[in-house]
């Protein structure tokens, strides 16, 4: 090995001592690197994650266009016709009577609708019949005395 500039001056002109380089006009020390001796050369299997197909994300719920609902909540909104258009029925009529949340809520869903992507899924929450229970229906050894 053989230095070419020293780190310290810049300068060109080295002194080669047994173990080390001394810049000549610095003084600067530079150790000699020992030679590396390669012994063996193992290859190693490193596994590679196999990545798995992008799931599909199943819209569920009932399609609506966005520029459709943008154009109703744009001249309409204030009435809740955008509302009513995605099915909402109780927030329409909220809309309603307060013409559009008083003014608040039909700026919000104008920019809402802008950044939503077309077609979007209006999704309506029904009750499961699972967790209703009847007055009397009783699960067998559940009775109260």
């Amino acid at each position: 090995m053989k230095l070419e500039i020293c780190e310290n001056c810049c300068a060109n002109e080295f002194i080669e001592l047994d173990d080390a380089y001394v810049c000549a006009y610095c003084n600067s020390r530079y150790h000699k690197a020992p030679a590396k001796v390669v012994t063996e050369i193992r290859y190693v299997e490193v596994p590679v994650p196999v990545s798995e197909p992008a799931k599909q994300e199943i819209q569920t719920g009932e399609r609506k266009n966005k520029w459709v609902a943008f154009f109703w909540c744009l001249f309409m909104g204030g009435f809740g016709a955008h509302k009513f258009y995605e099915g909402r029925i109780g927030m329409g009529l909220l809309y309603f009577f307060t013409v559009g949340l008083f003014g608040i809520g039909w700026g919000i869903d104008l920019i809402n609708l802008l950044f939503k992507p077309n077609p979007y899924y209006v999704s309506r929450k029904k009750p499961d019949a699972d967790h209703k229970k009847s007055p009397g229906s009783e699960e067998p050894g559940d009775s109260r005395l």
